[in-house]
């Protein structure tokens, strides 16, 4: 969200902002695009017309009424990233990764009658409702530090181009974590995962419960932690053995004698279906989307 802004990371490519080395389209690089600044000092001719998608970027519009005005604050949980406005005035940036969750709103800002606020939010997330609250909401720390886990998939090929190189470059990871009980123990195939890691990107590979074990116990705090699997089963174990999880995104399933098609990509068998379902069950939101550039589809209505 902001630079170093002083002593020998000053100039460091890290502290580099935008887009710096092109732009790639499913591992090509893209050519001859266009870029647009999006005003944000006039937002009088949004639209608001259009349903929303999962994963898009868009602004959403809220209107309420106030009896009095008093200073207060902008509940903004179960968004992702962006910025707000009420009744044309910035209330500055959110970030889900707190530890700050709501913004701070003068009474200045508001107005007896009719009030409209505006939400830009970056990364497909939104709620039907916001809550003006009393006072700052934050999220949990863990020990003073804070642990986010920033994204969750199943992939058959575990580490590749898409995880390594697009997902990890989007969510911002600092650790990769594979789940799978054989993998960890199959000394080639760990030298082949450890080799497809990006550079400055942690990697773990860890049987479900120990994967499980650790997470609880905040061994991964402060970092932004991506964890990957092959099948539902895995995801299914860590979630009944306490890990919380909001969402869970299928990207690839091998294709097998005994597997039926849901896309291209993805095929399971029954036993798939019903932990997928076991999964959903217990509240977390399953999507389909291969890259990020792609639309995330709803993975249950597929699967059905």
């Amino acid at each position: 969200m902001g630079r170093v802004n002083y002593g020998h990371k000053l100039l460091a490519d890290s502290q580099h902002k935008g887009i710096r080395t092109g732009v790639c389209v499913d591992l090509h690089f893209h050519l001859h695009w266009k870029q647009y600044p999006l005003d944000l000092q006039d937002l009088s001719q949004l639209d608001f017309s259009k349903e929303w998608q999962a994963g898009a970027p868009a602004f959403y519009r809220y209107d309420f009424q106030l009896d009095q005005t008093l200073d207060t604050y902008l509940d903004m949980t179960g968004f992702g990233k962006g910025v707000a406005f009420v009744n044309g005035h910035n209330l500055g940036r959110f970030w889900e990764v707190g530890p700050t969750t709501s913004l701070y709103v003068p009474h200045g800002f508001l107005k007896e009658g009719a009030n409209s606020l505006i939400v830009f939010e970056t990364e497909g997330r939104y709620q039907e409702t916001l809550q003006l609250v009393q006072q700052p909401t934050f999220k949990e720390v863990k020990g003073g530090k804070l642990m986010t886990i920033v994204g969750c998939r199943i992939d058959g090929r575990l580490i590749h181009g898409q995880v390594a190189n697009l997902w990890t470059t989007k969510l911002n990871v600092s650790r990769i974590m594979v789940i799978d009980d054989e993998v960890a123990q199959n000394d080639i195939e760990k030298s082949g995962l450890k080799l497809a890691t990006p550079p400055g990107v942690k990697l773990s590979i860890l049987p479900v419960a120990k994967a499980a074990e650790n997470i609880l116990a905040g061994k991964y705090d402060s970092q932004r932690l991506f964890i990957v699997a092959r099948k539902p089963d895995r995801f299914l174990r860590l979630i009944e053995a306490g890990v919380q999880l909001e969402t869970l995104n299928v990207g690839n399933m091998s294709q097998s004698d005994e597997t039926r098609a849901i896309t291209r990509s993805i095929n399971v068998v029954d036993a798939d279906v019903e932990d997928f379902n076991k999964i959903h069950e217990k509240g977390v939101k399953i999507t389909s989307q291969m890259v990020p550039n792609d639309t995330a589809e709803d993975f249950m209505k597929l699967l059905k």
